[in-house]
């Protein structure tokens, strides 16, 4: 079963892995939320019923504003 952190980890590394930058998590009973704070997209890990599950908008895709992406400067 993965906990509620487990979860959490799983959504920011998938999150940085594509450009986009977190706000804070909000945790409410059985889910916990985030979003990107420069675009509209989002995820959330239900914990309840076991094992739990990931849910994303858009986390999984690369950000529009580019945001936490290396760029490189001539």
């Amino acid at each position: 079963m993965a906990t509620r952190e487990e979860l959490k980890a799983e959504v920011e590394r998938v999150a940085a892995e594509h450009g986009h930058r977190l706000g804070p998590w909000l945790d409410v009973g059985h889910a916990s939320q985030t979003g990107c704070l420069d675009c509209d997209r989002y995820a959330f890990a239900e914990i309840l019923p076991p094992p739990g599950k990931l849910h994303v908008a858009g986390i999984d895709q690369d950000c529009p504003k580019g945001a936490g992406r290396l760029i490189e400067l001539d």
